[in-house]
Order: C-alpha cells, then structure tokens, then sequence
C-alpha cells in the first residue's frame, strides 16, 4: 500500500493538477476558512484544515485551530502527512486513534501536530484527480460515525469548487489582460467552461451569454441576449446589483463579486454567485463581463447547519433553565410531602390537592427531562422496567388531569415480559401523547392506553423473542396523509401560533429512538389517531430495588449529613426533610463554604449530599477536594443531568452516586440510607 500510495503522490498527472489550481503558496482564502469553520463547528473538533498534496510535502490552503509553528509555516514535510493516506482511500479515510493504527502509528505528526482521530475526504478535481483533503482533527480518540462522515463530503465539494472557480477565475483574469491579442483564446475559453459568463452594455443590457449559461440558468443564450440584466433577479435582491452594476460600470477595470438569486423557467429561485469586471475600454469587448456559477446546494447546505445550530441552541437553553427549574421543583414536591402527614386525617379533599400538586411537579420534571433528551443534552435511564405499573400510574395521572368530557382507559395484559425502558420517559410519552388527543377532543371523547406483547422472532436468549407494544388511541380529529407525515418534524405543528410549540410528537419520537424501539402513526379525519410504539422486552426480572419503597427511610443514632446547596429554598426543604427522617443537619451555601464546614467538622459527618452545580467549586470539585483530605465520607450528588453526562472523563466516576432532580421524599432518603448502609459495610 505504501508503493501505491508513493506512486499515486508522485504521479505526473496528479502533480500537474495540484500546481494547475495555483493555490499552493497562496495566502488563506476567507471562503475556504469559513468552510473549514463549518466542519469544524459541525463535527466539534478542534482542527479543520484544507490541504494540497504536492510531490514532497502538504499545503495548508485553510489550517484553523492547527496552532504554532505550523499554522504561520502552511505546510509541513510529507512525513508529517496524514491526507497523503486520503488520495488512495475509497471514499474516506477515518482512524479513530492513530497511536493504534499501523497506517500510521509511526507518523511523527502524532506527536508534533498532535493527531489521534482523523477523519479526511479526498478533494477530487472535475477530471478526477485527486488534488488534496479536508479533513478534521480531534487530539483524543474518537470514533467516527457515518453520519459524521456524510456530512463533510458535500463540504469538501464546497472546497473543491471554490479552489477550480478561483482557479479558472484568475485565468480569465490573465485572459482578458490581453483580450486585445487573443480574441480567440478568450472566445474558446468561455464558451467551453462550466461557469455561464454574461456580457453586458453600458445600460446592463445583455449583449453576450455563453452556452454555459443555458444549463445553469435554463434559458438560451440568445433568448437571454437583448434583455436587462436585473428581469430575473429577485426583487429582493434587485437594488442590491443594481448598485454593484453601476458601481462597476463607472471605472474602467474596476472589479465585483456579487451573490444574488436568479428565477429559473421552472419557477424556482436558484443562487448565483459571481465576479465581474469592466471592460467597456478594451474596443474588442466593449462590454462588463460577468462569470458566474450556481451555488444553490452550498447556500442550501449553509443553511442546513444553521437550522442544526439552532436546535443545538434550543439545548443549550435548555441545560441552561434545567438546574433552576428543577430546583423549583424539588421545593414543591417535598413540600407537598412534607404537608402530607399533618392532613392525613379529616383532610381529603386537601390530600386530593397536594396529590394533584404532585402530579403536576412530577409532570413538569418529566417535560424537562424529555426537553433534554430531545435536545441530546440527557439520554434516559434504560434498565428492566414493569411496564404495565407505568401504564397504571400514568392512566390514574391523566384521569384526574384530562378533562371530565374525556373517559380514560387503560388494557394491560397479563404475563407480559419486563421491558427494557426509562418509566418516567414512558410516562412523559403517554402525557405528551395524551396533551394531543385532549386538543384533538375539544368536545370529548375516548383515550385508550393498551400495553400487549408480541413475538419478535428472537433467535437470542429465552424471553428476549417478545417485545412490548404499547398502543394509545383517541376518538378525536385525526390527521391527513400529508400531516401524518409531518408529524413528528420538531417544531412542525398545526395549532395556530402560540398554541404549540410542535415539539410534543417529535419528543416522543426522539424518546422511542433512544430505547431502541420504532414508532407509527395511523390517523384518520373524524375517526381518530393511532400511535404504535414498539419497546424491546428484558431478559432480566425487575430488581426489587427500581421501585420505590413507600415512606421515609430512616437515620440511626448519631447519623450526621452536610447540606451543600446555593438555593436557599431548596437547602431548607432538605433540611427539613433530614430531620423529619431522624438526622441531624448541617448546612452549607456553596462548595466552598461545604469544604470549610467539613473540615471543621470531619469526624462528626457521616455523608455529605451536594448540589453539582454551584459558583465557585461545583459538587464534583468538592468532591475531589474532600477525597484529597483522606476521607472515603460517603458523598450523593444532586442535578437534574443524568449520572454519564455528570460523571464522563471523571476520575471518581464509579464512585458517584446521583439523586436527580427534583428528587422527592422517598427518593432522598432512600438513596442516602442505601449510601450509608453500604459505606458501613465496606469500613466493617
């Protein structure tokens, strides 16, 4: 492979296309940086560059985040090289950790430009010659995905055209330098090549249009000749070159580049992009040239990543509400828990309303976690589950929320296999599904919940050849074929403005995706729709400890816990929750704060519970902190992230305990009686 690759460095043909494009040696191109930008954005890498090999080393057309002394160098030696590996790739060449790769684990770029993960895409010339790479550089391993690699191809024909459009750009430049002399050259020249050149007059009537212009603009040259310039120009975009057209016109060999739309016969609008140059003193030509190419799929492309960047944005707002939100919660639910016991007697209709208090709490918790998940910022907490008490609880939930008008009813069967899924996703499923169907009944009508197994045709372990179906139907409005297809598109909705957000159906599609299951959707106008969700069944049994124990876990004598939390609200609620459960308390506004009371006050606390995040020192720092003092204090965190995003590249991940947010009674103390019970077994 080393001679092939050698030969195919050094072939003739190849060496003579790299030098034909005249970028090597020529100062960063803001087009191709911005290009490389995306790809680095888009792939969340550090390093993005553009590279040209020639016979002996790379070219840095674009090296963004390369760092120093290379990216002031552009180029480094051959040795150095991975994209030479790229031309001879089939498509790609992707190595997830170089040290480990015999292509090139001796590569010296390893240590020097530090390369671990590559992924590069050869850039092919419109003759086939495969000049260079982009390519994307990560300093630590990393698996590429093939939707990761599908996305930098269209890119890297970005890059490729631009380098042949500037390529073929300058030789025009340098044609019509001495237009005057070689007529024939230019004539043969433009009319032969892939870009559509337009001559224009003075006025900006079309005088000339190559016979490359009748494939990008659909038009014939000579059905185009005679005709303004600006009649088929967006309207928006009219003013726009009209003024770079004027602007032009007014100096002899003044220049533009200009980007517009352009209507085409089959009424859609396609992008062009261009330059021109004025040439009404040069008696051969006696017009402005304008060459221009259609860049409708990069333009389509850019705005592709923007949408993506947006949804990327919904979850960093979205992270950024969770730790407040969730800490509102918290207070509610363990208040309303807390009011329980003082009316448990004589009280129902004010036990009915903390009930339904609680319900709702517990409902928003689940709208945050489902936003996160959506939004790829929490992934659910998969494991054997008793699907069929999800389905209860959640019936018995959505009757006392649902209108009267709406009768709720559920069809559990029996024998059913557990289910490998996170409850309180299915939970938000089931509301998010029922949220719809209420819409869809403004006059009432009927709900339905069924939970059924089927086989599955498993040739694995015995009980993993059935899945579980989980079927809700309404009686209500149903859909057309053109919005059932639609449907679970996020923000795609057909509630007027401001009556939904379009995120229900696209949650519960992002939620089955992520439990491996599938999802379908039958509607019918004045019939009613039908979701199909189908689970993959456990062959483990439902462990005693996944669900929760009824009533407070209790404190033995002498049992000690520290309080770190910022929120004033949320540490009183804790605390009086401790205490009602039998320990004794102390209390701390922040980590750093926590540290000084616990080094106080070491020998007395038995386990300290800390919110993670927090100014200052965050629950995981103080955790760190207090395990550099020695001690093996047992230690809970607190945040409404999951467990694998808090403890990820941790060094004290296995040891980590997390209660999420908002937590209630029996969660606290259930999760703080299990951390000291096995603390006690371990030091025994």
């Amino acid at each position: 492979m080393a001679n092939e690759s050698t030969d195919l460095i050094r072939d003739p043909t190849r060496l003579q296309a790299v030098r034909g494009l005249g970028a090597l040696d020529t100062p960063p191109d803001e087009g191709l940086d911005a290009l490389a930008n995306l790809a680095r954005d888009m792939l969340q890498v550090p390093v993005s560059l553009v590279t040209l090999v020639d016979e002996d080393r790379q070219f840095f057309k674009s090296c963004l985040g390369l760092g120093e002394p290379w990216t002031e160098a552009r180029e480094t030696p051959l040795s150095h090289s991975f994209c030479k590996h790229t031309l001879d790739a089939d498509d790609y060449l992707a190595i997830d950790d170089a040290r480990e790769n015999p292509l090139v684990a001796d590569n010296p770029g390893i240590q020097d430009l530090g390369v671990v993960s590559y992924l590069g895409v050869p850039l092919t010339t419109t003759d086939g010659q495969r000049v260079g790479a982009l390519c994307a550089i990560d300093r630590k391993p990393r698996q590429w995905t093939e939707e990761e690699t599908i996305s930098l191809r269209p890119l890297a024909d970005a890059v490729i055209q631009r380098l042949e459009f500037s390529a073929r750009l300058e030789e025009l430049e340098d044609a019509t330098r001495s237009l005057s002399a070689r007529e024939a050259y230019f004539r043969s020249l433009i009319e032969r090549g892939m870009d559509a050149v337009t001559v224009m007059d003075e006025t900006g009537r079309i005088v000339y249009s190559s016979p490359g212009s009748e494939e990008i603009l659909g038009s014939a040259p000579e059905a185009r000749e005679g005709r303004s310039a600006l009649d088929d120009i967006h309207p928006e975009d009219r003013d726009v070159v009209r003024k770079e057209m004027e602007r032009v016109t007014a100096e002899p060999n003044r220049t533009s580049r200009i980007q517009f739309r352009h209507r085409h016969p089959e009424g859609r609008w396609i992008h062009l992009e261009g330059v021109g140059r004025n040439l009404l003193h040069v008696p051969e030509v006696e017009g402005v040239v304008f060459s221009f190419r259609d860049v409708t799929r990069r333009v389509e492309l850019e705005e592709e990543l923007r949408q993506r960047r947006k949804i990327e944005t919904i979850g960093e707002l979205t992270a950024g509400i969770a730790h407040d939100f969730n800490n509102l919660l918290a207070v509610v639910l363990a208040n309303a828990e807390l009011l329980r016991d003082p009316l448990a007697e004589g009280a129902d209709e004010a036990l009915e309303d903390l009930e339904d208090l609680q319900a709702a709490a517990r409902s928003g918790a689940e709208l945050i976690r489902s936003l996160m998940t959506f939004a790829r910022q929490g992934k659910p907490s998969i494991r054997p589950t008793d699907l069929g008490s999800v389905v209860e609880q959640a019936g018995r939930m959505l009757r006392r929320i649902l209108p009267s008008a709406i009768h709720v009813r559920w069809e559990v069967a029996s024998d059913l296999p557990p289910a490998l899924a996170d409850p309180r996703s299915v939970e938000q499923v089931l509301l998010n599904l029922a949220t719809n169907a209420r819409d869809a009944m403004p006059e009432g009508g009927a709900f339905t919940i069924r939970l059924f197994a089927e086989e599955v045709g498993s040739d694995g372990p015995p009980g993993a050849d059935r899945g579980l179906v989980l079927q809700v139907e309404d009686t209500g409005r149903g859909m057309d074929q053109e919005t059932a297809g639609r449907a679970f598109e996020p923000f795609f909705t057909t509630k007027p403005e401001g009556s939904g957000t379009g995120l229900g159906l696209a949650m519960v599609a992002r939620v089955v995706e992520a439990h491996g299951g599938a999802v379908q959707l039958e509607s019918e106008g004045e019939v009613g729709t039908r979701v199909t969700i189908r689970l993959p069944s456990a062959t483990a049994p439902v462990r005693g400890d996944l669900v929760a124990p009824s009533g407070l876990q209790r404190a033995r004598a002498g049992e000690v816990v520290l309080v770190v939390e910022d929120e004033e609200a949320l540490r009183r609620t804790a605390r009086r929750v401790l205490e009602r459960a039998g320990y004794e308390v102390l209390e701390a506004t922040d980590g750093k704060s926590g540290l000084e009371v616990f080094r106080s006050r070491r020998d007395e606390i038995s386990l300290v519970l800390s919110d993670q995040d927090m100014p200052g020192l965050s629950g995981m720092k103080l955790l760190q902190e207090i395990r550099a003092l020695g001690s093996r204090v047992p230690f809970l965190l607190t945040t409404g992230f999951t467990r694998s995003e808090v403890t990820t590249n941790h060094d004290l991940a296995e040891e980590i305990v997390v209660v999420p947010k908002p937590w209630s009674l029996e969660d606290l103390t259930r999760e703080i009686r299990g951390a000291l019970d096995r603390g006690s077994a371990r030091d025994s």
